[in-house]
């Protein structure tokens, strides 16, 4: 990538790209430091970077990739990040206990979050179409009662357990959740380990290759959510250079959904770049299946209080699951201000709309 510094320094599950490490920042250039995850709703402020529309709004960025939401949030409380890209559980988290800004949605992230068992699993073997109005989820409530599964908490991956659990009238209570990291958990499923596993990513399409089978998930469980844009207070003090950023990654994620055979090229990459398994193919299919909001349909949702609405929609499973309770849904969703978003849109339409289309 653009500006890539020579270190790749790989801890605590974190992988640590920083753009522009050994570079002094061009003169006249605000420094800055964004994080991302190297998934689909991260892609497009990836490929800003590589095409250099930062800079052309005055901004000398680095970039921290991360393989999950919870290092980059621990990082953010030592002010490692003032702007970040995650999953909406992460976000949950970084709203609840990080007192971060939610800025707007990235893409939806429910098309290749799945719960994985193995082929010869009794689960498999019963089908689906057994549990009402989920045609798409294998098995039965009685069929998972009791299974361990491998899990990395507070992730997406877990969200998407809680809502495929509630749609076979389950909790966290019927199963045992062992909780790991995704490259962990899917290492161990394949060693044996556990009777089914949360997998994402390149990880369901690693599973898939392997011969698991995606036994429910947030699309079978009609959990549709988004990924999250996140602030700091430190991003917050210094509102234009973080409409900048939001302006920019705007810019970003529309170009991935106008462009999505170049798009899927640079996803390809990045995945290449940070050592996560993907195969050309693999990143044509994710980046075709991602899917972000248009400029009306931001508004819309603006309009309508769908961010927040979005944000509610989650809680009400970790309410159920006893993460949080209802008390904290206002805290979540008064987290959200879309001021920046709204600016940011008026500012794609006015300069990027037919630049880029």
């Amino acid at each position: 990538m653009k500006k890539k510094g020579a270190a790749f320094l790989v801890a605590a599950m974190v992988l640590s790209l920083t753009m522009g490490n050994c570079v002094f920042a061009e003169e006249g250039l605000k420094e800055v430091t964004i994080s991302l995850q190297p998934a689909p709703h991260s892609l497009g402020a990836y490929v800003a970077l590589e095409k250099g529309w930062f800079e052309e709004e005055g901004l000398d960025v680095d970039v921290l990739t991360y393989i999950a939401g919870a290092p980059q949030l621990e990082a953010v409380a030592s002010d490692a990040w003032t702007v970040g890209v995650m999953g909406v559980a992460a976000g949950i988290t970084g709203l609840m206990s990080y007192d971060l800004t939610c800025l707007g949605f990235s893409q939806w992230d429910y098309f290749n979050q799945n719960l994985y068992a193995r082929s010869d699993s009794e689960i498999v073997a019963a089908g689906s179409g057994n549990v009402e109005g989920y045609p798409d989820i294998y098995g039965t409530a009685d069929l998972y009662r009791g299974k361990t599964i491998l899990c990395t908490k507070g992730s997406m991956g877990h969200l998407e357990l809680l809502a495929s659990l509630a749609a076979l009238g389950l909790t966290e209570d019927d199963v045992d959740i062992v909780h790991m990291e995704v490259a962990a958990a899917y290492q161990a499923f394949l060693a044996g380990e556990g009777d089914m596993v949360c997998l994402w990513s390149t990880f369901a399409s690693d599973g898939e290759a392997e011969g698991l089978v995606a036994v429910a998930g947030a699309e079978a469980a009609k959990l549709y959510v988004p990924s999250v844009i996140l602030a700091s207070d430190k991003a917050l003090e210094d509102e234009e250079t973080t409409q900048k950023i939001l302006n920019v990654m705007i810019r970003g994620f529309m170009w991935v959904m106008d462009h999505p055979d170049e798009a899927a090229e640079y996803y390809y990459d990045i995945c290449e770049e940070e050592g996560v398994t993907c195969t050309e193919e693999y990143a044509s299919e994710l980046i075709h299946k991602a899917y972000g909001p248009s400029v009306a349909e931001y508004r819309e949702m603006y309009e309508n209080d769908e961010f927040t609405e979005n944000l509610a929609n989650v809680m009400k499973y970790y309410i159920a699951a006893g993460t949080y309770v209802e008390d904290d849904v206002e805290k979540v969703t008064s987290g959200f201000d879309g001021s920046m978003l709204i600016k940011a849109l008026d500012y794609y339409e006015e300069n990027y709309a037919e630049l880029d289309g």
